[in-house]
């Protein structure tokens, strides 16, 4: 693997992963006045989630579920919920969903994306961390790790136009991070060891090390706690 390059764009990513995860864990305690626990899951993402989709009532969910979830995927009509269809495939951790998910992700758009449709497949990144989480697929691992490199966005010719980003460098940086952010959620040794090279290829003053040192301080936790009580400990 080539070594990565980034424009000083890419620090705002670095912009607290702490905060990402802080997000997360905060919905433990805003779980009280969401429904979850009895509620279909169209509902439940059909919800308006200010902090994030709450990790613990959406691994609540099951592989029926999923099943749901995956034909809310591919119909247009629930674009506006896609964000939170993606992340809850992803807590659910139903193999299934990987390949869906990677055509989601890859799925050409005309024109710009809208806010909603960028969070989507941004999220993909970080959703099959958490599939990977649950299930140890390698097929979604190897995608993730393989994205720790920008100039791969190319060779996957992605053929949609971020709403932020003037140029697919820039688009493709964000991406990278989105990435290093769905290794760290794995918790997955292969996830620590890709980690750990792309440390030792950033020179030491590179603001997108403060990002990956972070990441593997949420990996190493998350590998030897779980993702549950990793949010519950980090709130």
């Amino acid at each position: 693997m080539q070594s990565v390059k980034y424009s000083p764009r890419f620090s705002f990513f670095v912009f607290r992963f702490s905060l990402f995860i802080l997000s997360l864990s905060a919905c433990l305690s805003c779980a009280r006045g969401i429904r979850a626990q009895g509620t279909d899951v169209r509902a439940f993402v059909r919800q308006t989630f200010i902090h994030g989709v709450p990790y613990e009532q959406a691994s609540r969910f099951t592989s029926a579920d999923a099943t749901v979830l995956l034909e809310m995927l591919g119909n247009a009509q629930e674009r506006a919920f896609w964000p939170n269809v993606v992340v809850t495939l992803g807590v659910i951790g139903d193999e299934r969903g990987v390949d869906p998910l990677i055509a989601f992700f890859n799925r050409e758009v005309s024109g710009t994306l809208s806010s909603s449709e960028y969070s989507a497949k941004t999220s993909v990144l970080m959703s099959l961390g958490y599939l990977v989480n649950r299930s140890k697929n390698l097929k979604a691992l190897t995608y993730l790790v393989d994205s720790l490199n920008p100039e791969t966005w190319a060779t996957r010719r992605l053929n949609w136009v971020s709403p932020y980003h003037p140029t697919e460098a820039e688009r493709n940086q964000q991406l990278t991070a989105m990435a290093v952010m769905g290794l760290a959620l794995s918790g997955h040794p292969i996830a620590r060891e890709a980690l750990v090279a792309l440390q030792a290829r950033l020179g030491a003053g590179a603001p997108e090390r403060a990002l990956v040192e972070e990441a593997l301080r949420a990996h190493e936790v998350i590998a030897r706690e779980g993702l549950a009580a990793y949010y519950k400990a980090a709130f």
